[in-house]
Order: C-alpha cells, then structure tokens, then sequence
C-alpha cells in the first residue's frame, strides 16, 4: 500500500505544479528527457553521412589509381619500344662499320648464349658454328675491343676463350709508346698481365693496348684494354704490368666474327632509305612484342 500511496502523492503533486507552475516546467522535464536520444540520432547521423563521404572519397580515388596505373603500363610499353629500336639501330650501326672496316663474307654477327666465367676457365658460348661458317681460330670482337678466340666449332653453335682466360696468349703493342709485349690472361674478368716487357721500355698508366697483328690469329688494331699499374721489381729486369680489359662481358649480348687478312675500309654511314627502314622495322617487331598478352 505504501507504493500506491507514493505513486498516489507523486501525481497530486505534478498536477499541482502543472497548475501553478504551467506548461514550461514540463517542456523542461521532456527536454532534459529526450536530449541524450537526440543527441544520439545527430551523432549517427553526422558519422553516417562522413563514412559515406570516405568511402566515396576512396572509390573515386581507386578508379583514379586504376586509370593512371593503366596509363603508366601504355607509356612504358611505348618506351620499351623506343628503347629497343635505339638499340636495335645502334647494333644495326655497328654491324654497319664493321661491315665497311672488314670487307669480307666471313664477318658474323653471333649472339652470346651462355657464359661461364670461373677461377677454371673464362669462356662463352656464342649461337653460331660450322653450319653458318664459323671455323676454329676466328677471333670475336664488340665496338672495337678484342673478345677472343674461338677455340672449338661445332654444327650449331662455337666456343669462344676470352682474352681474360689463362689460355689467352695475345700479342699486343701500346698505342702511345709503342712498346710491344704479349698480353695474358689469368682467370680473372677486371685485369690481366702484360709479360715480356723489358725494364728499359717507356710505358705510361692508362696507356691503350693494341692487338699488334703479330702471329697468324689475332688481326691488328683492336684494343685489348688499359694499363692500370706498373711496377718494377729491382731483383728482376722485367716490369709488372696489369691490364683492365676495355669491356665487361656480362654487358656483352652480340658480338662479330672475322678472321685475320680482312681488309681495312672506310666506315659508311647509314643513309637516310636505311634509317627509315630500320626504324619502321624494329618499331614494328617492338610493338607487336609490346602489346602481346601474356598466355
């Protein structure tokens, strides 16, 4: 009975202050009531509205991401392509030159298939053999510079030793003093010694050294390297000359075969019939490779 009773006095006296108060202090009541729920509603509503906006932001970005990496893959298809024809004419060039230099049908053009470059033996392997003309003892060269020799021939392909292998034996001769010495090879790919010089030659650092012609193998005027050091030992009468070979063989792709007797010529540029058709040639084969899909 004592709940009743307090429920009873409870709704006696809002009606009271109802009366004597008026309608204000039950605005109040209900306001203070019903501001948590109204808070609550705006709150959800603001935070719908800005994931909605975010996750907006971030589809128009993903799209705009999509576009530009699509775009990215066409230019870079387009600069491979370039690329490959600048380097297909600049072989194309140098093919060219030598072609003119060495006027002779045994003059190959071979690419390097394998190498092998160990403490035991510096050789590579180039895509061409006694099918396409190759025979032993040709020597192959790259932008001037002395490769090797082939040692051994066999259908389809050929064995080339580097002039950096121990076996190479090369007789050589130094552009400014013109001293001449042999060069050799000692199974190491950035030096080789140059032997037989006598402590009375004039040699200068980084002084070229020529293929002197000398024997029945390597022709004259091919640049086998630098002299890096020059060391005079007093107990011997002969110096101690390294030689840092003028090329690295891992950046050698294409190289040419020849044999010594050919005949220096004047080098022939292109003319403008051959650069077109080069050009035209080798855009061609780079975008067909370069819009090939992957299978």
């Amino acid at each position: 009975m004592s709940r009743w009773r307090l429920v009873i006095v409870v709704i006696i006296l809002g009606m009271i202050g109802y009366f004597r108060v008026g309608s204000s202090a039950i605005d109040y009541i209900v306001a203070c009531i019903t501001y948590p729920a109204v808070r609550m509603v705006t709150w959800v509503t603001d935070g719908t509205t800005r994931w909605y906006r975010h996750y907006r932001s971030v589809r128009e970005l993903a799209a705009s991401l999509e576009q530009s990496q699509e775009t990215i893959a066409h230019l870079t298809a387009e600069v491979v392509a370039l690329r490959g024809i600048r380097i297909h004419l600049d072989e194309v060039r140098e093919l060219r030159r030598f072609r003119h230099r060495y006027e002779t049908d045994w003059l190959l053009s071979a690419q390097v298939v394998a190498r092998t470059i160990s403490p035991e033996a510096h050789v590579i392997i180039l895509d061409k053999g006694e099918r396409h003309g190759v025979v032993r003892d040709m020597v192959a060269v790259y932008q001037n510079c002395l490769v090797g020799r082939v040692s051994d021939v066999y259908p389809w392909w050929c064995k080339v030793v580097l002039i950096t292998d121990r076996l190479s034996k090369i007789p050589v001769t130094c552009s400014e003093t013109h001293t001449e010495a042999i060069f050799e090879g000692i199974n190491e790919s950035n030096r080789g010694l140059l032997t037989y010089v006598s402590h009375l030659a004039p040699l200068q650092l980084h002084e070229m050294v020529l293929t002197s012609g000398q024997g029945f193998i390597y022709p004259q005027g091919f640049a086998v390297g630098r002299i890096k050091e020059i060391r005079c030992e007093t107990d011997k009468l002969q110096y101690y000359v390294t030689v840092q070979p003028m090329f690295t063989i891992q950046n050698i792709k294409v190289c040419y075969l020849l044999t010594k007797g050919s005949e220096y010529h004047e080098s022939a540029p292109l003319d403008n019939d051959e650069v077109t058709y080069f050009l035209q040639d080798a855009f061609r084969s780079n975008k067909d490779l370069s819009m090939t899909e992957p299978a």
